[in-house]
This record gives C-alpha cells, structure tokens and sequence, in this order.
C-alpha cells in the first residue's frame, strides 16, 4: 500500500480484498473527517524522520508483540496489517472505505452469539443472509417430511401417518389392487387357487407390503412352483419307468395282458373317482397307480374278473374297448387344454394300453394261479 495522504486515493482493489479476507469487527465511524486525521498524523510523523525511530532499542521493538502477530498467519495479510499501529485504526480506515464504495460493514455478526453451539452452528454460515436461506430450506425440506408420530399421539394421528406411509412407499388403496403373474393362455385358476390369492393380497395389504415389492415376491413364487411341478413330472416318469422295467421282468410276455387288466379292475373299482385315484400320492410323493404292488394287486383283480372271457375278442368286445379308447382320448385332451399335463400323460398311457390290449386266459406271473 502507497503513503496515506488520501484513504480513497491510495487502497487498490487488492488492498480491499485483503481487507474483506480479515475476520474482524469493523467501527461506524465515517471515514471523511478520519481520513483528514489520519492524513495530517501521517504528515507529522514523516517530518520527525528516521533518527526518532532508531532512538527506540531493538530489544524493546522486539518484546512488544505487534496486535495481529497472533491472530494473522497470513503473510500478504501481516505485512498489510502492519502499516497501521493498532486494529482500531486499521478497521476505522476499512469502513471508510467500505461506505465510500457503498459496501456494507465489514463485522462479524456471530460475536453476538454467547451459546457455545450456536456459535459452532453459526460457523458453517457466512453472513445473516446466509443463515436465512438455509433456514427456509430446511423448511421446505421439513413441510414434505413424513416424521412419525411420538409417544402419546392420537389414534387419529398414527391411522394418518400410516395412510401417507403407505402412499409414499406404493401400497395400494386395497387388497384387490395387488398384480398377480399372468396365467400361461388356455389355463385357469383352480378354486383353491383363487382363494390362495386373496389370501396373500389380504396379507400383504395388512403388512403394507408395496405392491413393486409384492409383484417380486409372487413372481419369485410362481417360478418356483413352475420349476417344482416340472421336477415332480421328472421324478414320476423316473419312477414309473423303473415301476414298468420291474413288472416286465416279472410279467415277461403277459405284461401287456396284465396291465390292461389292472386299468379295467380300477375302472370297475374306483367309478367316477377314477381320475382322482389315478393322481393319488403316496407319502414320497409318487403316483400310486405307477406303484408295482398296486398294479400286481389289481391285475389279479382283473384277471379273476375276465375268468370267463375268450381267447379271441369277439366284435362286441372290440366296441367296448374302442369306446373306452374314445373316451380315455376326450379326457387326455381335456385334460391338456385345462393345463393339466401329468393326468394328460397318464390318459395317454392307458389309451396306448387300450389298443394294445390282447385278452386271453394266460396266468399272471407271480399271481398264484393258473388259466
């Protein structure tokens, strides 16, 4: 900075920079009459010249520690400083300078705070101004909050708070709402299928489950059970196989013989609960009608039923069964439309089994008895 004969004559814009970068309360003085001061003071202290200053020892300049050693680190800012004798006098000729420019004070408005945490708080902020913006953030920000209700709140107050909850996170309005996985076409929920459905829709409505959320779920549950039924027709067929390889060895040549009666015994038998006995489990799962002591037990019953029956299938007969035929491949193909693919393979097996079929009075291998 140049000799002050004139405050507005002499601060450049870098001066003021350092000025506004000094956190320190500035006066109210104006500058007009205190630049005339500080201009004559100058003057007189020039005319008393160098010899006045060598008069004072090294060792006293030394011990007196100038005002703004300690709190200014900055060097540009220290050697700023040091042109004036004390921080009075430096914020006196700032604040001049300031309204002369039509800048406001330079003050630091945080001193007013005495709260230890308020004035931590206040230092993230760097003016009143400041303060204020962030404040009606905040406030916009607290007025779409969903903040939940504290201890003692009305019944009112927690069904309302549950209410916007739920909306927020996407429950739907009603159980009803809940999306189901799109059904394979030509198939149709069974009656224990839609009851299974309203089931879960109530639950997750009751949990305020998010219906995004939901749809994961079922649609993770539907694959599983697609993924579930085709390894049970996998370990049926398995099963069935080794039923069918066992019974030949028994069997030899009157398999095909023994088989057709077994499926005309269970007819007979079972009636309309035909169909169900052929889907009947046992307890690892597998069908019982692909068991091997079921269809030695019902090929004895049907053999003891054609006891009277003759060699060669008279045209009445070959009626009956083409019949039978007809009727085993209307249900196959019901069955198939209704996406019932494991009573469908089994109707199919036994219509293979129906042309197939030669009648005589040959024994049972391993039945007990002879023709």
């Amino acid at each position: 900075m140049a000799e002050a004969g004139s405050a507005a004559a002499v601060v450049t814009s870098e001066d003021l920079s350092l000025l506004d970068a000094l956190d320190i309360e500035g006066g109210e003085e104006e500058a007009g009459g205190k630049g005339e001061e500080e201009a004559g003071g100058k003057g007189e202290e020039e005319t008393k010249g160098a010899g006045e200053e060598e008069t004072k020892g090294a060792g006293e300049e030394e011990e007196n520690t100038k005002w703004f050693e300690e709190t200014i680190t900055d060097e540009s800012l220290r050697k700023f400083a040091g042109e004036f004798e004390t921080q009075d006098a430096l914020m006196e000729a700032m604040s001049g300078l300031q309204k002369a420019l039509g800048m406001e004070s330079v003050k630091d408005w945080r001193k007013g705070i005495e709260d230890e945490k308020l004035q931590e708080h206040a230092s993230r902020f760097t003016s009143p101004a400041d303060v204020v913006k962030h404040h009606l953030e905040l406030r916009q920000k607290l007025s779409s909050a969903l903040i939940p209700p504290g201890k003692g709140a009305s019944k009112e107050d927690k069904e309302v708070f549950a209410s916007r909850l739920s909306k927020m996170l996407g429950v739907p309005e009603k159980p009803e709402d809940y999306e189901f996985p799109a059904l394979e076409k030509g198939v149709e929920l069974t009656d224990d299928e839609k009851q299974s459905r309203t089931e879960w829709a109530g639950f997750f409505h009751q949990i305020h489950l998010p219906k995004p959320m939901a749809s994961a779920i079922l649609s993770q549950i539907a694959k599983k059970s697609v993924e579930d039924k085709e390894a049970v027709k996998v370990a049926d067929d398995r099963f069935a196989e080794k039923s069918t390889a066992q019974l030949e060895a028994e069997w030899g040549e009157d398999y095909d013989v023994n088989r057709t009666s077994s499926v005309r015994a269970a007819r007979e038998l079972f009636g309309d609960e035909f169909d169900s006995v052929m889907q009947a489990e046992m307890s690892n799962g597998r069908l019982l009608m692909d068991s091997t002591f079921m269809l030695r037990g019902l090929a004895r019953i049907g053999r003891e039923m054609d006891a009277g029956s003759m060699d060669v299938m008279t045209d009445s007969e070959k009626e009956t069964i083409d019949d039978q035929v007809l009727d085993v491949r209307q249900r196959a193909a019901d069955a198939k439309d209704e996406g019932n693919t494991r009573l469908a393979n089994k109707l199919f097996k036994e219509e293979q089994e129906l042309l197939s079929k030669v009648v005589g009075k040959k024994p049972i291998v391993g039945g007990g008895r002879t023709a």
